[in-house]
């Protein structure tokens, strides 16, 4: 019930930005109660995100996954992508991109990585060589 009104105030909201976030997540707090699980503390993460930012997002996240709560989401391929995402969007691009390496060498099985950008990009140039990337000036993709 509490999973439904708080899908259905996002659904209603004209644009994704206008949901009451601080009430989706007070609706995940009442969902908790009745239906504690991993996934519902990690979507009540994703909400914390859009309410109150995605510092508190990610400080959450990692309490939980500290405390054992997550345990059951070790291969959930959305708690290392909501982690990656949250670290993006706090301006920590090198640990963004080191948490999507992660997520498809070991959840994945990659076997290489190949990441594009253009020669005047020296920001993402400097991500790439930080991660320990070979940067291939001469590649025509």
């Amino acid at each position: 019930m509490n999973c439904s009104r708080s899908t259905a105030r996002h659904a209603m909201a004209p644009r994704f930005a206008d949901p009451d976030w601080d009430d989706i997540v007070a609706l995940y707090d009442v969902l908790l109660l009745v239906q504690p699980s991993p996934v519902v503390r990690l979507n009540r993460a994703g909400a914390l995100a859009f309410a109150r930012g995605p510092a508190t997002a990610l400080d959450e996240i990692d309490r939980l996954a500290g405390s054992g709560e997550l345990d059951a989401l070790r291969s959930y391929y959305l708690l290392p992508a909501a982690r990656a995402a949250l670290l993006r969007r706090l301006g920590r691009p090198t640990e963004a991109a080191a948490a999507w390496l992660r997520i498809a060498f070991e959840d994945h099985g990659a076997p290489r990585v190949i990441s594009v950008t253009d020669p005047p990009n020296r920001r993402s140039i400097a991500v790439m060589e930080r991660l320990g990337m070979t940067v291939d000036h001469e590649a025509d993709i």
